[in-house]
């Protein structure tokens, strides 16, 4: 068993269930993974899109900061663009090495870290769904 290099309880509820059980056998790359499949699959489901729409193309439409259903609105226009950027950017540089190669991750603290930040972007889709409701 790893070093426990993270709290559970300030790790996102679908983190918790489905990445941090691999994070604690040290299937650090399976969980980091695992992480980022569940960030595709709460904006997929929370911008009601279809299945066919993945990876940055996916959140291209999602975060649009035109007329992305999980778009802020209330918010000025770079800041939209920036965080359909980030979430692009996240999918394409932890989630995609991972479908397409072994990427070797072995390092307990940088699976943690990107456990984590899958968990700050699963809480902004959570506060965009909430945002989506109001309207």
């Amino acid at each position: 068993m790893t070093q426990n290099f993270l709290a559970l309880n300030a790790l996102h509820e679908v983190i918790q269930s489905e990445s941090y059980p691999l994070y604690r056998r040290g299937k650090f790359d399976l969980a980091v993974f695992e992480a980022f499949i569940q960030v595709e699959i709460a904006v997929r489901s929370g911008a009601g899109l279809s299945n066919e729409d993945i990876g940055r193309k996916l959140m291209s439409k999602a975060f649009n900061e035109n007329d992305g259903p999980l778009a802020d609105q209330s918010i000025p226009s770079a800041e939209r663009g920036a965080i359909m950027h980030l979430f692009m950017g996240a999918v394409g540089a932890f989630k995609n090495p991972n479908s397409h190669r072994e990427v070797g991750l072995d390092d307990p603290i940088r699976a943690a870290e990107l456990l984590m930040f899958a968990s700050h972007l699963l809480r902004m889709v959570d506060q965009a769904e909430a945002l989506e409701d109001q309207n």
